[in-house]
């Protein structure tokens, strides 16, 4: 979530100190930037992870690289899937579609 943070910081031009400063900064892409939660991100790291958990992951993902994903899933014994050409949102019929049969396979 760090890096999602940041790199949102980056595109809206926004440093941590006028983060710090403001408390609060709309972006001009849609999404709002809060400084207390930043900081709870960066002063709590996930070091312990013990629930089985279930990754879908578009690897067009413009929001978080996928080595980060793959890092987290190894590291933290998660179950990965990657669809080829989904993005951060599932918005289109074969990425819905994709979504919708994953979630049938993981709930069962």
């Amino acid at each position: 979530m760090k890096i999602i943070i940041e790199n949102m910081m980056l595109w809206s031009n926004t440093t941590e100190k006028e983060l710090n400063e403001k408390q609060k900064i709309k972006t001009d892409f849609g999404q709002t930037l809060y400084w207390d939660y930043y900081l709870y991100v960066k002063e709590n790291p996930i070091t312990n992870w013990n629930k089985k958990t279930y990754i879908l992951y578009g690897n067009k993902d413009n929001m978080q690289n996928e080595n980060i994903i793959e890092d987290f899933s190894n590291e933290f014994n998660c179950d990965l899937t990657i669809l080829k050409n989904g993005e951060h949102y599932f918005h289109t019929e074969e990425q819905l579609n994709f979504y919708s049969d994953w979630l049938d396979k993981i709930i069962k």
